[in-house]
């Protein structure tokens, strides 16, 4: 396992307006705004050149994995809409507990 901070570069949401808490400029000098600076700092790009780098895997390979994840991704999906909605029941249940 690997394990690295980074930076949530989407809103929380789609009816989210990101740019209520977002700084419209960038924190350096040559960067457009906050979101583009913090893009090319995301470990998961970097990491993902560096396995292309060192010939890990392909462009190729990586849009292979891709699809194959975005079928695995829809199909769970739509099982969790079939499954029907939970119980009101279990609304708060695993959210907080206080003694």
């Amino acid at each position: 396992p690997s394990q690295a901070m980074t930076y949530r570069v989407g809103a929380h949401s789609t009816s989210d307006d990101d740019s209520k808490y977002r700084e419209p400029s960038a924190p350096e000098e040559g960067w457009d705004d906050e979101r583009s600076y913090w893009e090319a700092r995301s470990p998961i790009v970097r990491f993902g050149r560096y396995l292309h780098q060192r010939g890990c895997f392909s462009g190729a390979d990586e849009e292979r994995m891709r699809r194959a994840l975005r079928k695995e991704a829809i199909a769970a999906l739509s099982a969790a809409e079939e499954a029907g909605r939970p119980s009101p029941h279990h609304l708060f249940t695993d959210v907080w507990d206080v003694e």
